[in-house]
């Protein structure tokens, strides 16, 4: 994250740090490639590792470029079991840019209250991961799961990526639809929402 940059230093702390220390087993002296998951790359060369913190001196800083040209967000009904774990792995490596988890009325998840933020955020961390198994530098948010009324009522995009103007489309999932089809339901422009198209079936797995 940008907070994590101080002037050339790059801190990196929490999982990611175990993940490079532990799992990676990287050294003082090598290089790597991070991002703020926002806007910018830093490459540099580890200069420190202790148990709470990789400390990188960064050596170039250039901003992320490789995104998509459109923001895309896709609204999801939540299937049974860990199909959503799997949607938001494999949309996060097709480049979506926000997920929202939907109750609809025929949804046969009903999440609790009090593990809708708990679920939030363990979603999030599958984004951040399969963003960085195919090394994409912007994580897609996901929101809390909401009615399906409520998606419609969220601002089509968030702020967007500084490194380019991005088209917002809102997408769905159609039960209705063959087999791993996926309606584009609404594009925004010029303030206001109109209905777009669809997107051929994808093929049956």
């Amino acid at each position: 994250h940008k907070e994590d940059v101080t002037d050339d230093l790059l801190m990196i702390k929490g999982d990611v740090c175990h993940h490079i220390s532990r799992v990676l087993r990287m050294h003082v002296g090598d290089t790597l490639r991070c991002s703020d998951q926002e806007s910018f790359y830093y490459e540099g060369t580890i200069s420190e590792i202790t148990r709470e913190a990789v400390t990188v001196a960064i050596t170039k800083t250039y901003a992320i470029d490789d995104e998509p040209g459109i923001f895309v967000t896709l609204i999801q009904c939540l299937p049974r079991g860990d199909k959503f774990d799997t949607v938001i792995q494999k949309t996060t490596e097709l480049g979506i840019s926000r997920i929202i988890p939907v109750e609809s009325e025929n949804s046969q998840v009903r999440l609790k209250k009090d593990k809708k933020a708990e679920k939030q955020q363990r979603w999030q961390r599958i984004a951040a991961s399969a963003a960085e198994q195919c090394g994409r530098g912007c994580v897609p948010e996901v929101l809390l799961p909401v009615k399906l009324p409520g998606a419609k009522t969220i601002s089509p995009t968030r702020t967007p990526f500084s490194h380019t103007a991005y088209r917002p489309l809102a997408v769905m999932y159609s039960r209705a639809a063959p087999l791993g089809a996926v309606k584009v339901l609404r594009r925004y422009d010029a303030g206001r929402w109109g209905l777009y198209g669809s997107v051929a079936p994808l093929p049956a797995a």
